[in-house]
């Protein structure tokens, strides 16, 4: 029943009334979460992600999507996570002290992958949250419409293994 709850919430991203800025939000959690490797640090974004009032199927989407880009664009996260940690000198007490911190170490902060791609993370934020804000509006007020009436839309709605989703779907809310 999990996969037709998000495979619902996919479908109401799309054609109901969200929230812009919760839907840009959501992007943005998806894109800071994917570019960590599974630490303490990425569970963490996960249980603010999942307590904060944010789009959770758009971030789960942006999760997906963006999980693939830091996978190609590792290489370039590293050099970023190595020049904090090893490039500047007059960083290396800050470092040692968060290291010998009771909690902080499991968050593997001192990885060149974590740090690069929390810095990446941190900087897209904003941005992420703002392009995908825009572009949502502008889905909602030029295209929404026109996709919901096109012919695509129509046989996709015809199948009978979407009806039978549907009716699922309705009997579980």
């Amino acid at each position: 029943m999990f996969i037709i709850k998000l495979l619902s919430n996919f479908f109401k991203l799309f054609t109901k009334d969200n929230n812009p800025t919760q839907v840009g939000l959501g992007f943005a959690m998806g894109f800071l979460i994917s570019f960590q490797p599974f630490t303490l640090l990425s569970v963490i974004f996960f249980f603010i992600f999942w307590i904060i009032k944010v789009n959770k199927t758009a971030g789960f989407i942006s999760l997906f999507i963006f999980k693939f880009v830091a996978f190609i664009t590792e290489p370039l996260i590293v050099p970023i996570g190595s020049l904090l940690l090893e490039g500047i000198p007059a960083l290396e007490p800050f470092w040692t002290s968060l290291r010998s911190a009771p909690i902080i170490p499991y968050t593997k902060f001192y990885n060149t992958s974590v740090m690069g791609g929390l810095v990446v993370g941190i900087v897209g934020f904003i941005p992420v949250t703002l392009i995908f804000r825009k572009l949502y509006i502008i889905y909602k007020e030029k295209y929404r419409e026109k996709i919901a009436k096109s012919k695509f839309v129509k046989i996709f709605k015809g199948l009978p293994i979407v009806n039978l989703f549907f009716k699922i779907n309705k009997t579980i809310n």
